[in-house]
């Protein structure tokens, strides 16, 4: 059977029913810490039961049962690569961990891969596919593009995508290490406009870097100037 892969509309909304189920379970995790308070040592479980559900909701249940909660419910699966099946728990953790750390702009990549894969898919050789065909409609998922010939001049994708990372987590600590210095100049503590400035240079910055890095922009993974033929 030919693969189906998600498209970018379904994908987005197998986050945001993630987010509204990390959501009520953080909701729930207060109530029960307010309710047993006075009970020692309850703090504690309470902070490692966060921490679990912060790191790993999403590793566990896609390494178990192939997708999130928010995942199966928008019909998707997240498939491995080199199995077809589920992907192994440190797969499924990287790409987590890669997922959070690129945020947003990781699906612009799902406009340039053959398989429509995020750039946290392509970095852990997994891709999205629809679980169950006969619960979806043709704008839920996509074919795999036909693949043009590999153009000479061009740096190979996986060069491209190592360098539209490094760039990225260039940008990030860049960031980072502007927001520290202005708070040290001008002794400020309105981290809310620090950080709003912040999130706008990052995802400004990184859909940059993608679009430039796959295009052939960037230094380390540009494109070669071709010989031009003098008329």
């Amino acid at each position: 059977m030919t693969a189906a892969y998600a498209a970018f509309g379904r994908r987005l909304w197998a986050v945001a029913l993630d987010a509204m189920v990390a959501g009520f379970a953080i909701v729930a995790i207060t109530i029960v810490g307010d309710l047993t308070r006075n009970v020692p040592g309850s703090g504690r479980v309470l902070v490692v039961l966060l921490y679990a559900l912060i790191f790993l909701y999403e590793p566990l249940l896609v390494w178990g049962f192939g997708a999130t909660i928010g995942q199966r419910a928008a019909n998707l699966r997240v498939v491995d690569d080199a199995t077809g099946g589920n992907p192994p728990f440190w797969r499924a953790f990287v790409r987590f961990v890669l997922k959070t750390v690129l945020g947003l702009p990781s699906f612009i990549a799902m406009a340039f891969t053959r398989r429509h894969q995020a750039l946290h898919d392509k970095l852990t050789h997994t891709t999205v596919q629809i679980r169950n065909l006969d619960r979806a409609v043709a704008g839920d998922y996509h074919a795999e593009r036909v693949q043009d010939a590999p153009d000479p001049a061009m740096p190979s994708p996986l060069r491209r995508i190592i360098i539209i990372v490094l760039y990225s987590a260039g940008l990030f600590l860049v960031g980072i290490a502007e927001v520290v210095l202005f708070v040290a100049l001008f002794r400020t503590r309105d981290l809310k406009v620090l950080n709003t400035i912040f999130e706008i240079f990052w995802i400004a910055g990184t859909l940059w870097v993608v679009i430039a890095g796959w295009q052939g922009l960037l230094i380390g993974a540009r494109r070669r100037e071709t010989d031009r033929v003098e008329e």
